[in-house]
């Protein structure tokens, strides 16, 4: 039937990744933010100007901070 249209529900990681990927390609100021962990304005960029109102920047902060942690092997 449709085995491309199955195959994203299969492997839904693997096709967000993609779809990250391909966002942070075309999108040289995100990708320059994100490397630099600037998440106040990868958030502004990626969420728009009233990013702050949900705390997007945060949860990403957070969110690499927790990535760090787990890594490294520390427990919290």
């Amino acid at each position: 039937e449709f085995p491309e249209f199955n195959n994203c529900f299969v492997i839904p990681e693997e096709i967000s990744k993609q779809l990250v990927g391909s966002w942070f390609e075309s999108n040289p100021s995100a990708k320059r933010a994100a490397n630099s962990l600037d998440f106040d304005n990868l958030a502004r960029i990626y969420n728009g100007p009233k990013y702050a109102r949900n705390n997007y920047h945060i949860n990403m902060r957070n969110g690499q901070q927790a990535a760090l942690k787990c890594n490294s092997g520390a427990s919290s």
